[in-house]
C-alpha cells in the first residue's frame, strides 16, 4: 500500500533500490529503501527481509521481491522465458555474478551489447539451450529489434519478469 500510495509498482521500487543495477538487492539496501517509503515497523520489516531472502544468500532478485510484499504485477515475458531466467538466476547465484558480470562475459567483444550469435554461444555454455529458445529469450529481450541486446535491455528483463 505504501508502494502504491507513492505511485510505484513494485519493479519500479525494486529497480529504484538497485542503484549499483546489479539485478540483485541485499537486505541491507531493501531496508534502506523501504525505509524511505515509509515503512519502519522493525519486528515487520526484519520478517519481511528474511522471507524475501528465500535462498539465505541475502541476494533478493525482482521475482523475491515482489512475491513477498504480496504486490502483482504484468508479466511481460512469456512462462517458457520465466523458465530460462530463472535458470539464469540461478547460476547467477551459484557463481555470485551480478547482472553487469553476466552480460560482460556473454558480451565476448565487449563491444557493449550482446550479438546474437555471443547470446547463442554464452547460453549453450551456460543452460544448455537450443537454437529457438536462445531466438526466444533474445527477442523478448531485444527491445528496439536492433538484432543485439545493450546492458540496459539485459537488465530490464531481470526485472520484469516478476
Amino acid at each position: 500500500k505504501v508502494l502504491n500510495a507513492n505511485g510505484l509498482s513494485g519493479i519500479d521500487a525494486y529497480r529504484r533500490m538497485d542503484e549499483k543495477k546489479t539485478g540483485f538487492l541485499s537486505k541491507e539496501e531493501i531496508e534502506a529503501g523501504l525505509r524511505k517509503y515509509g515503512i519502519s515497523d522493525d519486528t515487520g520489516l526484519y520478517q519481511l527481509l528474511e522471507s524475501m531472502d528465500q535462498h539465505g544468500d541475502n541476494l533478493i532478485a525482482a521475482a523475491e521481491f515482489v512475491q513477498a510484499l504480496g504486490l502483482r504485477v504484468k508479466m511481460q515475458v512469456g512462462e517458457v522465458q520465466v523458465e530460462m531466467l530463472s535458470d539464469l538466476i540461478a547460476f547467477m547465484r551459484k557463481r555470485k555474478m551480478t547482472v553487469p558480470e553476466l552480460f560482460s562475459e556473454l558480451d565476448e567483444d565487449g563491444g557493449g551489447s550482446i550479438s546474437h550469435d555471443e547470446f547463442k554461444r554464452g547460453l549453450a555454455n551456460i543452460l544448455h539451450l537450443s537454437p529457438i529458445q536462445v531466438s526466444y529469450l533474445l527477442k523478448s529481450m531485444d527491445d528496439d529489434d536492433d538484432g543485439e541486446i545493450d546492458l540496459e535491455e539485459f537488465y530490464n528483463i531481470f526485472t520484469c519478469f516478476a
